[in-house]
C-alpha cells in the first residue's frame, strides 16, 4: 500500500483576489449604474486592499450623495497612485453589464474562498490543540458552512409573485393530500387550547419561545410538549442544558404515575410499574442530548438529525445555559443566539422551541408578564413566532394553577391560556381548563377540534 502523500501548508498561499478588486472599481466608475448591482452582491469588507476598500466606500458616498460619478470626478477622489497603475489600464476590460455582474460575483466568491482557507486554519490549530473536543470542531465547521451557504444563496431569495404562488399551490395540495392520509399536518402542543390558537400546533419554521420565573413548570411543560409530539409520530430532539439525559428520562417516567422519585432514590421500584412507564416511551422517537452546551454544537446536532429524518421539532432547556464565546455584552450574544436559531428552523423547516426566563419584574409588581419582561435580550421578542408566557395563578386556593399567555402568535391566534396542574405525591399532570373533552387517562391531544365546545 502507497503511503498517502501529505502536503504542506505552504503548498497552498492565500487566495489573492488584488486584480479583481481593482476591476471592480473600474468597472464602477465607467458604468456607474451598476452600483446598485455591486451594493446587492458585494461588501466593503470583501476589499482586503485598504486603497481598494477606500476606493469603493467612496464610490458609495458618491452615489449616496447624488454627485456625478466618472473619470474626471472620481480621480481626484480616489488614491492617485490606485487610479493611475490599477483602475485606469483596467478600464479596458470593463465589458457589458453580464461581464460587469460576473466581475462583482468573482470577488465575492474569493472572499468566499478567503474565509474558507482563514477558518481551515483556525480549524487546523483547533485540531492540534489538546484540550479542543472533536465534536467542537465539527459543530464550528457545520455553523460555518451554513452561514456560507446562506450568504451564497442570498442573492436567490427574489422571486416573481407568479412563482411564489405557484410554490404555495403545491404546498396546498401536498398539505390536502397528507390531511387525507390522516398525517398530522403540524405538531401538536399537547394542550387543546394552545393547539386551537396555533391551528393545529407549532408550524414549520417556527421559533417558539416558553418563558417563566424559576420553579413555575415550563420544564415540564415543554417535556408535555414533546410527548404529545412523539405520540403524533414526529420525531424529537431534546437539549437539556441542565439535567443529564438520565434525570430527563426518569422526569418522562415520572410524569406516568407510575414511578415516583422516592421508589426510584430508595430502590423501592415495583418492576412491573417500572416496565409500563418505560413501555410508554421505548418506541416513541424521543432524543435526548446532555452534550451540546454551545450554540454552534446545539446547531449543528439539530442539522445533521434533520437531514438523517430524525428531528421534526426541538426543544432547548434554556437559553440562559447555552455557552457564549464571544466576548460581546450579553445583550447582543443573545440576540445573536436568537436570530441562528430562527434561521436553523426555517432551513430545516422544522419548529424549535426555546426556553427562557421572565425578569423578576412582573411578579414584584403583581401584574402578569409582557413582552418586555423577557429576560437580558429585546431581540427574543423580535425573533419569536410565538411567545408563550408562564406564571402561577394567584386566584386559586392550592396555588396549582399555572395561567398560560399567548402574547405572540405571528401564524395563529393571541389570547389566554389557562392551564391547571393536577399535581399529588407521585407525579405532575397538566389538563388543559380549555379542553371541552374528559381527561383520559395516557391520552394524548390530535389535531382534531371542535369548534362548537370551544369555550371563547
Amino acid at each position: 500500500m502507497m503511503k498517502q502523500q501529505i502536503a504542506s501548508i505552504s503548498e497552498f498561499p492565500l487566495p489573492d483576489s488584488y486584480s479583481t478588486q481593482i476591476q471592480v472599481i473600474a468597472d464602477i466608475v465607467l458604468q456607474p449604474q451598476s452600483l446598485v448591482d455591486a451594493e446587492r452582491i458585494l461588501t466593503p469588507e470583501m476589499f482586503t486592499d485598504d486603497k481598494c476598500r477606500e476606493a469603493y466606500k467612496t464610490l458609495q458616498s458618491m452615489a449616496k450623495e447624488g454627485m456625478v460619478i466618472d473619470l474626471p470626478s472620481v480621480f481626484t477622489r480616489i488614491d492617485r497612485s490606485l487610479m493611475q497603475n490599477g483602475v485606469i489600464p483596467s478600464m479596458q476590460h470593463v465589458g457589458g453589464e453580464a461581464t460587469v455582474i460576473q466581475h462583482y460575483v468573482a470577488l465575492k466568491d474569493s472572499d468566499i474562498k478567503r474565509r474558507c482557507y482563514v477558518k481551515a486554519l483556525e480549524l487546523m490549530m483547533g485540531a492540534r490543540d489538546s484540550k479542543t473536543l472533536a465534536q467542537d470542531l465539527i459543530g464550528q465547521a457545520s455553523s460555518f458552512a451554513e452561514s456560507l451557504r446562506k450568504e451564497i444563496d442570498a442573492e436567490k431569495g427574489t422571486q416573481h409573485i407568479s412563482e411564489v404562488l405557484n410554490d404555495l399551490g403545491t404546498q396546498v395540495e401536498e398539505t390536502m393530500r397528507n390531511k387525507a392520509e390522516g398525517k398530522v399536518l403540524r405538531v401538536p402542543t399537547g394542550f387543546y387550547t394552545l393547539d386551537y390558537l396555533t391551528y393545529g400546533g407549532f408550524n414549520c419554521g417556527n421559533l417558539v419561545i416558553l418563558a417563566a420565573r424559576p420553579s413555575v413548570g415550563k420544564t415540564a411543560i415543554m417535556l408535555q410538549m414533546a410527548r404529545a409530539a412523539a405520540t403524533a409520530g414526529k420525531s424529537v430532539n431534546l437539549f437539556n442544558l441542565e439535567m443529564t439525559n438520565t434525570e430527563l428520562a426518569q422526569r418522562f417516567l415520572f410524569a406516568t404515575g407510575r414511578v415516583t422519585p422516592l421508589q426510584m432514590a430508595k430502590g423501592e421500584l415495583v418492576w412491573t410499574d417500572f416496565e409500563y412507564a418505560s413501555s410508554q416511551y421505548m418506541s416513541k422517537p424521543i432524543y435526548l442530548n446532555d452534550s451540546a452546551t454551545t450554540a454552534d454544537e446545539i446547531i449543528s446536532r439539530i442539522t445533521l438529525n434533520n437531514q438523517a429524518g430524525k428531528c421534526d421539532i426541538a426543544f432547548i432547556d434554556y437559553l440562559g445555559l447555552i455557552q457564549i464565546s464571544t466576548k460581546a455584552p450579553l445583550y447582543q450574544a443573545i440576540a445573536e443566539t436568537t436570530k441562528r436559531l430562527k434561521q436553523i428552523a426555517k432551513a430545516c423547516r422544522i419548529p424549535i422551541v426555546l426556553l427562557c426566563q421572565l425578569n423578576r419584574a412582573s411578579a414584584s409588581e403583581n401584574r402578569s408578564p409582557m413582552l418586555y419582561d423577557l429576560r437580558d435580550s429585546g431581540s427574543i421578542e423580535q425573533d419569536a413566532d410565538i411567545v408563550l408566557m408562564l406564571e402561577r395563578a394567584t386566584d386559586t386556593e392550592d396555588g396549582r394553577d399555572v395561567n398560560m399567555w399567548v402574547r405572540k402568535n405571528r401564524q395563529g391566534k393571541a389570547g389566554e391560556v389557562k392551564v391547571s396542574i393536577e399535581a399529588n405525591e407521585t407525579f405532575t399532570a397538566f389538563t388543559d381548563k380549555g379542553d371541552p373533552r374528559p381527561p383520559i387517562p395516557n391520552e394524548w391531544i390530535t389535531n382534531e377540534f371542535d369548534n362548537d365546545n370551544f369555550p371563547f
